[in-house]
């Protein structure tokens, strides 16, 4: 188990790729708690590009079009 002292998911998914020794070479995806409704498919297309380009990070982003029936809140 992480500490219960940080203050993000990112500060305990480092502490637990420290605990883990993971490579410097692995591919993590955080997946936090407030996307439970992330497609599997965009998880999957995101690891496929970051193996690919040997990226060092990458993020989703969802795209939406904002129109004057659009109701922000």
């Amino acid at each position: 188990m992480t500490k219960q002292t940080h203050k993000t998911g990112t500060d305990r998914l480092f502490e637990a790729c420290e605990l883990l020794k993971l490579d410097e070479n692995e591919i993590v995806l955080n997946v936090q708690g407030d996307e439970p409704f992330i497609d599997p498919v965009d998880i999957q297309n995101l690891f496929n590009l970051l193996e690919k380009n040997n990226a060092n990070m990458a993020t989703l982003l969802q795209i939406y079009k904002i129109t004057k029936k659009t109701i922000l809140v």
